[in-house]
């Protein structure tokens, strides 16, 4: 395990290998959100989102991303498997069920088949 206080993206290039699993919890696109909840001290845009995918799909290892079903994600991971889960939310007032997703690229599919 490597913890370093860097730019995301530079260290998912640096440390790229076949051998390498790159677990991603980015903040939710804001779109999934409900509405007026704001749990992040730094936001990430759909831009940022964009680019976090473009460099995602470059990567050698095995990639697994975490988030809520958005057309952003499955738009441009296309090609790479889901896996939804029904989960039980409790944000604002009430009880919600959204659905949490797990994006694997091929390299991650192909190993989890093993």
């Amino acid at each position: 395990v490597i913890i370093e206080n860097k730019d995301a993206l530079e260290v998912m290039r640096a440390h790229d290998a076949e051998t390498t699993l790159h677990y991603i919890d980015p903040p939710y696109v804001p779109e999934t959100r409900v509405q007026g909840n704001r749990y992040y001290n730094h936001e990430m845009t759909a831009e940022g989102h964009e680019q976090l995918l473009a460099v995602a799909e470059t990567l050698q290892g095995m990639v697994m991303i975490s988030g809520y079903d958005t057309e952003l994600y499955n738009d441009m991971l296309a090609s790479w498997s889901k896996v939804t889960k029904p989960s039980r939310i409790s944000a604002g007032r009430g009880t919600k069920v959204r659905t949490e997703c797990l994006w694997l690229n091929p390299a991650a599919q192909k190993k989890q088949e093993r």
